[in-house]
């Protein structure tokens, strides 16, 4: 990843990397690498060698995304975490996986080193751990691969249309499997420019989504819905032309009622942590048709009974429980518990 977004400053350093939606303040491609670098350099001087967990926990930001480019400079694993999980919640990450750093804001940008008893077991080729919720209540990692995450990055833009060219607005998590892999993987991998924002309010996402000529909106169904319900006092999105919704279900009439207030489509996008994007909805209103879209591209979709089967590149290495336990996917193949149908035309319906 450092590499490819190395060759990327070098033909344009600069051209924009990201952009703060609150003050305008804008972060070239250049800028961005020698902020990696910094944050590279201290990572090596803590001590830190090659495969070392280091978690990340900073909020939507320049030094996020240096972080990750800075991890993977130094071929160490990273282990986004929230950023608001609690002092208590992440503590408890860094003991469970066997975390050797810390990156956090304290002030500023900070790294914190611990001693571990033990390394985490994670495969050759691990570049990102996903958290997610375990069934007995401890967090479980998602191990991917570099070449995992440029799949899905791969599939996303090519199946959402994201050009170099385009701006994303970045309010989501960059720390979630979602705003990481539409927002933080498209700058990395094709220069895509990202404007940086931690505000949820609806007012607040049309004014910077106008001020800075964002081209695409990816967020989840709360904001669409609250988004829905402003007054058309509050203006309309005057350069953005996709619409993407993920994280939770989009209600119907969410659907409709965005529509009918801004006058586009919302797109819904399935995916899930374990093998990144599985559906999009490229015509639009598909939860109206009750469905999630059709299969990315890149992606085969199958089922086994009722459940769905999920194979491509993007599918992950397996699953981290503890440090010491990692157990690996079939290579390429994940069986998600949601039960499906596939219709004729392709789109996937969720039944349970």
């Amino acid at each position: 990843m450092f590499q490819q977004f190395a060759r990327l400053a070098a033909a344009a350093p600069g051209a924009p990397a990201l952009i703060d939606g609150e003050t305008g303040s804008i972060t070239t491609r250049s800028a961005l690498l020698r902020r990696a670098e910094e944050l590279a350099d201290q990572l090596r001087k803590a001590g830190l060698r090659e495969r070392d967990l280091v978690a990340v926990q900073l909020p939507n930001s320049v030094d996020f995304v240096a972080a990750v480019l800075a991890v993977a400079k130094e071929k160490l694993i990273a282990v986004p975490i929230d950023r608001d999980a609690p002092e208590i919640e992440v503590g408890a990450i860094l003991s469970h996986f066997a975390v050797r750093a810390l990156v956090y804001r304290s002030g500023g940008t900070q790294i914190s080193t611990r001693s571990v008893r033990e390394r985490a077991e994670v495969p050759p080729g691990a570049r990102l751990i996903k958290l997610t919720s375990g069934s007995t209540g401890k967090p479980k990692g998602i191990v991917a691969s570099e070449e995992n995450l440029f799949a899905d990055c791969r599939n996303i833009c090519l199946t959402m249309e994201i050009a170099p060219y385009d701006i994303n607005f970045g309010a989501i998590p960059l720390s979630h499997s979602y705003g990481f892999s539409n927002l933080v993987t498209p700058l990395i991998t094709q220069g895509t420019a990202l404007v940086i924002s931690n505000d949820y309010l609806p007012q607040s996402i049309i004014e910077r989504c106008n001020r800075h000529r964002c081209t695409v909106l990816p967020a989840i169904p709360m904001v669409f819905d609250h988004l829905a319900g402003t007054d058309r006092s509050a203006g309309s999105f005057t350069t953005v032309r996709t619409f993407i919704s993920a994280g939770a279900p989009l209600a119907p009439s969410t659907s409709r009622r965005f529509r009918e207030r801004f006058g586009h489509s919302i797109h819904s996008f399935y995916g899930c942590s374990e093998c990144g994007g599985i559906t999009y909805d490229r015509q639009g209103a598909a939860v109206e048709r009750g469905t999630v879209g059709g299969p990315m591209l890149g992606v085969t979709l199958s089922k086994r009974g009722p459940r769905l089967v999920i194979e491509g590149d993007s599918v992950a290495l397996g699953y981290l429980s503890e440090a010491s336990d990692f157990r690996a996917h079939d290579a390429g193949r994940f069986v998600a518990d949601d039960l499906v149908e596939i219709r004729d035309n392709g789109e996937v319906a969720l039944i349970g």
